[in-house]
């Protein structure tokens, strides 16, 4: 199961993502929105993911440092400096 609803006038992604608990067997649904943001006014595209549940008391910053814009997004985690392949 996917969920999306884009907002692109506030360039927002919300989505729900899945996740299975092989001890019970149940299903946890967590909903995460996702936000786009520029690190500089100046700039054509969006380098910063900003991932945060659904109201937005937790949140995560995210680096964009290399994406083909299909298949492969390269993210650094700037609160740990940890990198991601999604």
């Amino acid at each position: 199961m996917r969920y999306y609803e884009v907002l692109r006038e506030k360039e927002k992604l919300l989505t729900q993502l899945l996740f299975r608990d092989n001890s019970t067997g149940q299903m946890d649904v967590y909903t995460i929105v996702i936000v786009l943001e520029k690190s500089n006014k100046s700039l054509g595209y969006y380098d910063i993911l900003v991932a945060q549940n659904d109201i937005g008391t937790k949140y995560e910053s995210y680096e964009l440092l290399f994406t083909d814009y299909r298949t492969c997004f390269t993210l650094r985690r700037t609160s740990d400096d940890r990198y991601a392949l999604w």
